[in-house]
């Protein structure tokens, strides 16, 4: 599955068609809601070129997984040959599960997987430059438009079956049909985006609570083609006084993995909206999104950074902050780490998510401070935003004194967790945290949690 979405993301040049005996295979797509940070590390020798990228975010488990949520983050290592074109038997696929633990009653795991594949090059130096100035390292596939008139009927009869039958449930959550459509006109809109205006027009009659209208909305914004979500965007300006019409479709158009200036206007239009509060903010929220993704607005930007010099209410800067955490715009750290002094608990709970994303190593200074908070959420709350950085070397033995001094073994555990992640920047980790465990009264939960972790850090692919 995740091959199958490295595939479609991956710079041009890959085969939009396979042979029938493998789309089976191939149509099982997971849908993957987080970042996707491609680093285009480019080595050309002998006419190969390499690249990775990274994928962290959540991934929901099956019916047979009740309760089981896992964290996934994946990177990519490619190598091109130009001998050899991308084949299905080319692939490397290998995972291992970093760690598991029990948390009321859910399962939480965390999985490593990482992808080799091979695809045919570019003949020269040259014309690798030229494609990926065409494609962009953050775009998605250029993928070939080679849809035929009969291969789109058949889509769109397989559509409308979906649609007056299994779509009009309402979007209650994921089956194995609205799957399958999903993923289906998801690969279809990759192949040929034009394909998008004839179901645009779909949009006008279904009911935004039902499946289909998920299902279809999804397809568009979350296939990456600048051309499905513009023309999504299109019918949702059609319906911008319709409340619970916008209810349903912004806060998707906020997550859309690679924004247009037509998706921005269109959340520009929706913030100015005074008849729908509660739109207007979560387009302010899907803004700030689009500024992570990589949209550029300055004005917004300079915007932002007036409204906080100038917030002085606990609900204003709380809005604020939840903006800026979507952004991780590091430029406003110094406003916003200003506030924490004599900050009320609710607001330094959500400076500590506006840090989340922030690189810089002060960012990192605060949250290990607020993990060692005597209010637990807060603690509980620093160590989770820990886990969405890269953390610094220097911040292990921090954590390590915190893993000694607390006894709430919901603590002890996230610890534990950021610890492992740390792993390979300290080669002497594990026996540390070895004697402080001979040296803890635990309960059971965090016993078995704890002697998973080790088994997974001396070998992760045996357990």
């Amino acid at each position: 599955a995740i091959a199958r979405s490295v595939f479609l993301h991956m710079d041009g040049g890959l085969r939009a068609r396979w042979p029938e005996t493998h789309q089976v295979l191939l149509n099982r797509e997971e849908r993957l809601e987080g970042e996707v940070t491609p680093e285009m590390h480019l080595a050309w020798q002998n006419g190969a070129v390499q690249w990775t990228k990274k994928f962290v975010g959540p991934v929901m488990g099956g019916a047979s997984s009740a309760g089981l949520t896992q964290s996934l983050r994946y990177e990519v290592e490619a190598t091109s040959h130009p001998a050899q074109p991308i084949e299905l038997g080319l692939l490397r696929l290998q995972g291992s599960e970093q760690s598991v633990s029990l948390q009321k009653k859910n399962l939480v795991a965390r999985t490593d997987i990482q992808i080799t594949l091979r695809r045919r090059a570019p003949l020269t130096q040259n014309a690798l430059q030229t494609m990926l100035a065409d494609t962009q390292a953050n775009a998605s596939a250029a993928a070939p438009r080679i849809l035929t008139a009969e291969e789109k009927e058949q889509i769109i009869s397989r559509w409308d079956h979906f649609r007056d039958g299994e779509g009009q449930k309402p979007a209650l959550g994921s089956s194995e049909a609205n799957q399958d459509t999903y993923l289906e006109l998801k690969h279809a809109l990759r192949q040929d985006p034009t394909l998008a205006s004839e179901l645009a027009d779909e949009l006008r009659e279904i009911d935004p609570d039902s499946s289909a209208f998920a299902t279809l909305a999804g397809a568009m914004i979350y296939s990456g083609e600048s051309e499905a979500l513009d023309a999504f965007v299109e019918q949702a300006l059609a319906h911008k006084d319709d409340g619970h019409w916008q209810e349903r479709a912004l806060p998707m158009v906020g997550l859309a993995p690679a924004p247009t200036g037509a998706s921005w206007k269109y959340l520009d239009t929706m913030r100015q909206q005074p008849k729908h509060p509660d739109v207007a903010t979560a387009a302010e929220l899907g803004m700030a999104t689009h500024l992570k993704h990589g949209f550029q607005d300055p004005v917004f930007v300079d915007e932002l950074q007036l409204r906080l010099e100038k917030a002085q209410t606990e609900t204003e800067r709380l809005h604020l902050l939840d903006v800026v955490g979507n952004a991780g715009l590091e430029q406003f750290f110094p406003i916003i780490s200003a506030w924490l002094k004599g900050a009320s608990l609710p607001l330094r709970m959500r400076i500590v998510q506006a840090l989340r994303f922030m690189k810089r190593p002060e960012a990192e200074t605060i949250l290990l401070a607020m993990a060692a908070a005597p209010e637990a959420d807060l603690a509980l709350t620093a160590l989770q935003c820990l886990r969405d950085r890269t953390m610094a070397k220097e911040s292990i033995p921090v954590l390590l004194k915190l893993l000694g001094q607390t006894q709430d073994d919901r603590i002890r555990l996230k610890v534990l967790e950021n610890l492992y992640e740390a792993r390979s920047l300290d080669a002497g980790l594990l026996p540390n945290i070895q004697n402080l465990r001979r040296s803890m009264a635990m309960g059971q939960a965090l016993a078995e949690a704890w002697e998973q972790m080790e088994k997974d850090w001396v070998d992760p692919v045996e357990s």
